[in-house]
């Protein structure tokens, strides 16, 4: 602490928050915006400035659950920071649980409508099954297509933002297949959002799992790629689910609440895009 100008209660006051890296002090004035990076994260350690009079977001120093360095954090601070005082999540935990979250979410959504996009084919929209079987038959080389364009566009924008851009575009689309339904629009145009749909939904698979391996330890990466399995296996339950609110109150209302979740599994990965590149 000799190595301050100025003395602990002015740095309080300002909110400077000083930290000791590599041996050398650093300050950062918390008013102004503060990324933390691996080095930070991983490396630095709090000096002791004394309680303030709320300073800081919280006075209890939080543990990193891998190196046991101390993580700290103003109140000024950004929100990803504020996420970082979760107990026992470092960064390099918190961006695979962010992840999972947004991974296990929209499989839940999609679990709840995929089973019956046959049975909307068919009987509400009274198409010949070869025609149905054509439409899977496209959705799958659309899904290529646009696995290919999301890895290219990751490397301008980052591979969460290019995640959460076809996840948006993917909603937008399956919104707008039900609305052209319902507004009575040709069969040829409800069937070309729907591949359109699918194939922007399920392009970025490769994306979340480089993102989520890049961030978990090596022996680790088992246990977390079994997420897949848990992935599948919930499409079982939301099925259920999804099959309950048809018979209440109809495949519409199924479809507006997968469009929702769907919408609501990208607000995890939004958390990251300062952070994965």
């Amino acid at each position: 602490n000799e190595d301050f100008s100025e003395t602990n209660e002015n740095k309080k006051r300002k909110g400077i928050c000083a930290w000791k890296q590599g041996g050398e002090v650093e300050e950062h004035d918390m008013s102004k915006p503060f990324v933390l990076d691996n080095t930070l994260l991983e490396n630095c350690e709090r000096l002791e400035t004394g309680p303030s009079d709320n300073s800081y977001m919280s006075e209890e120093s939080l543990s990193d659950a891998e190196s046991g360095r101390e993580n700290f954090i103003d109140e000024g601070g950004n929100f990803w920071n504020t996420l970082c005082l979760l107990r026992c999540c470092s960064r390099k935990r918190l961006i695979p649980i962010c992840v999972a979250i947004a991974d296990i979410t929209s499989g839940f959504a999609s679990g709840m409508s995929i089973r019956f996009f046959p049975i909307f084919f068919l009987d509400d929209m009274s198409l010949d099954p070869v025609i149905v079987q054509l439409i899977y038959m496209l959705s799958p080389l659309g899904m290529a297509l646009l696995s290919k364009v999301s890895l290219l566009l990751s490397r301008r924008i980052g591979r969460c933002q290019a995640t959460v851009l076809f996840k948006l575009i993917g909603a937008f689309c399956f919104l707008l297949m039900i609305l052209s339904y319902k507004s009575h629009c040709h069969t040829a145009l409800v069937c070309s959002l729907f591949i359109i749909r699918t194939s922007f939904m399920n392009s970025t698979q490769s994306l979340t799992k480089s993102v989520l391996m890049d961030n978990v330890p090596s022996d680790e990466r088992g246990r977390w790629s079994a997420l897949e399995a848990v992935n599948k296996m919930s499409w079982s339950g939301s099925a259920a689910i999804g099959g309950w609110l048809i018979g209440e109150e109809g495949i519409m209302f199924n479809f507006y609440i997968t469009v929702a979740i769907q919408l609501m599994a990208t607000i995890p990965l939004m958390f990251l895009f300062r952070v994965v590149p």
